[in-house]
């Protein structure tokens, strides 16, 4: 059941409010989470070159920016919920953007780096989704999926352009008139909310929060908010890693920079790709399958460029990306989404997870470990090891006694026919 009237159809929805996904892309794409996350890993080496700075302490700069922006999320969401996203985003802007250009002035330690960089991150804050999102979520209600889908595309198309337009002003000015020209970028949303974002809708605002009125002592005690910050943790922590050091890491496989900022680049490909597919799905099935195959992709990504090298970037980067856009739309739509009034089946969930883990293990092992000559000796071997596998569980739980080969469909028996043939063409 929706929170919001649902007489207002998806079509009139959008054609009604369009204006405010417009400022919300820009805004979510010229804020924090799309100027900072998808450019970091262009400015490593050119720090590191000047100040004599490691890899790692030029990226810990990064760190502990990301350590106090998690700490300063439910400040952020308080201060949504009392005076609205567009005070929030008229006061936050500006600062975002002073204290990026203030980063460009220092010449001292790494300390003083790190303290007005984390500064910079609080401000910038008020210019991520959480803020723009929120009027999506109080405007939007039969289409709310589509709309966050295409307002968080705005970050999807600077995850693309970005990059490319930092490294070359880098490589033609040097990295401080690149971190200076994001800070004016950064302005540029200020004057879209003071003019088109609507003040804040005190009504919808009531309707949305609902049962959630209870406050922070019964969002604690929530199950489904435990589930959710743990595992959005853990993707952000494991993707958010390689794609802030995406640009490095091709650079030491040996792609010219050139190449690696665009495949970097494919990032945001994968990105819009992602939550506009997701948006659109959110609206149609239950959340939890969607989300089980928006993390496997990553996975497969992860896979990829840690098998394939430079090779498999493209295909990497793309996938990674996918990953990302579900990631923030996925949580934007919801709880009341992601948690679904069905049962999940914890054990299939399980299962799942566990084919993935072994699918990567697998290959990496393979890398460092003898294997059969002959590719298709090792497909016929790991085909024959997964089907005895099925046919042990099957018998352990009783399905073979259910099993007859009649009640089988036709199309089925052609699902598994081109399963194998495609299978066994890739990996021979």
């Amino acid at each position: 059941m929706r929170m919001l009237s649902t007489k207002i159809g998806a079509p009139s929805e959008i054609g009604r409010d369009w204006h405010i996904i417009l400022v919300s892309a820009i805004g979510c794409g010229l804020g924090y989470a799309a100027l900072v996350f998808y450019t970091f890993g262009l400015f490593i080496d050119p720090l590191g070159a000047e100040f004599g700075w490691s890899r790692g302490e030029v990226s810990s700069i990064f760190s502990i920016a990301s350590l106090g922006v998690l700490a300063a999320g439910p400040i952020l969401g308080w201060l949504v919920d009392r005076v609205g996203s567009r005070l929030v985003a008229l006061v936050s802007i500006p600062l975002f953007s002073a204290l990026l250009f203030t980063v460009t002035q220092i010449n001292g330690t790494l300390l003083s780096f790190r303290l007005v960089f984390s500064l910079g991150a609080l401000a910038g804050l008020g210019t991520t989704p959480v803020v723009y999102t929120r009027i999506i979520n109080e405007r939007f209600d039969r289409s709310r999926g589509l709309a966050l889908g295409l307002t968080l595309v705005g970050i999807g198309a600077a995850a693309i352009l970005l990059p490319l337009l930092v490294s070359k002003i880098i490589a033609g000015s040097g990295w401080r008139t690149a971190l200076q020209t994001l800070a004016l970028l950064a302005l540029v949303p200020w004057i879209l909310v003071l003019k088109m974002m609507p003040r804040r809708n005190v009504a919808a605002i009531g309707v949305i929060q609902g049962k959630s009125r209870d406050g922070l002592s019964s969002i604690l005690k929530s199950a489904l908010f435990w589930r959710l910050s743990i595992g959005f943790f853990t993707v952000s922590l494991s993707v958010g890693a390689i794609v802030v050091h995406f640009v490095p890491i091709m650079r030491d496989l040996g792609v010219p920079q050139t190449g690696a900022v665009g495949t970097a680049s494919l990032l945001g490909f994968g990105v819009i790709a992602g939550r506009l597919i997701v948006g659109w799905l959110l609206d149609r099935i239950f959340a939890p399958f969607v989300i089980v195959g928006m993390l496997l992709s990553a996975s497969v990504g992860t896979v990829f460029l840690a098998e394939g090298g430079a090779a498999f970037a493209p295909i990497a980067a793309t996938l990674i990306g996918f990953v990302l856009g579900f990631a923030g739309i996925a949580l934007l739509v919801g709880p009341s989404h992601l948690g679904g009034s069905e049962r999940v089946n914890p054990l299939g969930a399980v299962v799942l997870i566990l084919g993935s883990l072994a699918w990567a293990a697998g290959s990496i092992y393979s890398r460092h470990n003898p294997v059969p000559h002959s590719p298709l000796l090792g497909v016929a071997m790991q085909s024959l090891a997964g089907g005895v596998g099925l046919w042990i569980v099957a018998a352990a739980t009783g399905e073979l006694h259910q099993f007859h080969p009649a009640q089988v469909t036709l199309r089925s028996w052609l699902a598994v026919l081109y399963l194998h043939v495609i299978q066994h063409v890739r990996e021979g």
